[in-house]
């Protein structure tokens, strides 16, 4: 049977191809090589023919994915075609091989099986490099994008840099006490990427919402416009006899006690229910501007705003803001 195989692959293949060829019968044992398979793999003929597959390349536990691969496809019951990329360890260095391990048939019957191996240790260095210098890259912009978003607003400073720091400080105490949630290198990296993306939606949230320090934000300088216009309609409204003085400054007392209520609530960090009480009595009230339209001393935006129990932001701005 050995003759046969032989035969075949004269047939088949030219013998000074540059890549290797191996013929494994199915007892596992090397039948053939060619002259690229003894400069790939760095061991003559005789060290291999003969020899079963896994006494043959058993030197280093790098090789348990080569011998698998030739193995799998000797007891491969469909004959399926079995492609792998493989490290493989020839006399102390690790090489990459690329293998395609496919039947060996002769009348029909299954005599073994023929594995073409490629080193394609150069390709696969170039490719890590590409790829770690895309990763570099990546890096690179994903820290200017971070930069940006903490430049944007003094609220919003270093904070992403602070971040990540603590991000890196729990990751290396996970490798210092050897916790079972260690990260391995590739999964460091991508869980510190995604920290330092953790704002970058805050790219396209407008200003006026980053930066917003009260309820109101600018709301509140056209409140106390508003609240100066009433005061010179009343005025308006005493000259034309619709008032008289004493009413004017009753409404203009109310009102002062009001807008200094409308201050507190647009600046406080929380605010209690007794407050929102107030609010409410403030709410309802009214005023007749220049046109003699009646309008209510609050708009619907404005009473939104300055109901926000806690901080500064609305449900709307705090969906802008990804919270």
């Amino acid at each position: 049977m050995e003759g046969k195989i032989h035969s075949q692959i004269s047939d088949i293949i030219v013998k000074d191809m540059m890549e290797g060829v191996i013929a494994v019968n199915c007892e596992g044992v090397i039948s053939y090589v060619n002259n690229a398979t003894e400069m790939i793999l760095r061991k003559t003929r005789d060290q291999l023919e003969g020899k079963s597959v896994v006494s043959a390349f058993f030197e280093s536990e790098l090789n348990d994915e080569f011998n698998q691969t030739i193995m799998d496809a000797i007891y491969d019951k469909d004959g399926a075609v079995h492609e792998s990329l493989v490290p493989y360890c020839a006399n102390g260095k690790i090489i990459q091989l690329h293998m395609i391990a496919s039947i060996l048939r002769e009348n029909g019957k299954k005599v073994g099986v023929i594995v073409v191996i490629g080193d394609v240790t150069e390709f696969v260095e170039q490719r890590a490099r590409a790829a770690e210098q895309t990763l570099r890259l990546l890096d690179s912009v994903v820290r200017t994008l971070s930069q940006a978003i903490d430049e944007r607003s003094s609220y919003t400073a270093n904070h992403t840099r602070n971040v990540v720091q603590i991000a890196e400080s729990f990751l290396d105490w996970l490798d210092k006490t050897d916790h079972p949630w260690k990260f391995e290198e590739s999964r460091r990296r991508s869980f510190l990427m995604s920290v330092w993306l953790h704002d970058v939606g805050k790219l396209a949230v407008p200003l006026e919402i980053m930066d917003k320090e009260s309820k109101l934000g600018a709301q509140m300088k056209v409140i106390e416009d508003r609240f100066v216009k009433i005061s010179l309609l009343d005025e308006i409204a005493v000259y034309r006899g619709e008032i008289t003085a004493e009413e004017k400054e009753v409404r203009k007392k109310d009102r002062d006690v009001a807008l200094d209520e409308i201050r507190r609530i647009n600046r406080a960090e929380f605010v209690p229910d007794e407050k929102l009480e107030l609010l409410k009595k403030i709410m309802v009230e009214k005023y007749h501007d220049e046109s003699g339209e009646e309008k209510p001393i609050l708009t619907e935006e404005e009473i939104e705003n300055l109901s926000i129990r806690k901080r500064t932001l609305n449900d709307r701005e705090r969906a802008d803001m990804g919270l």
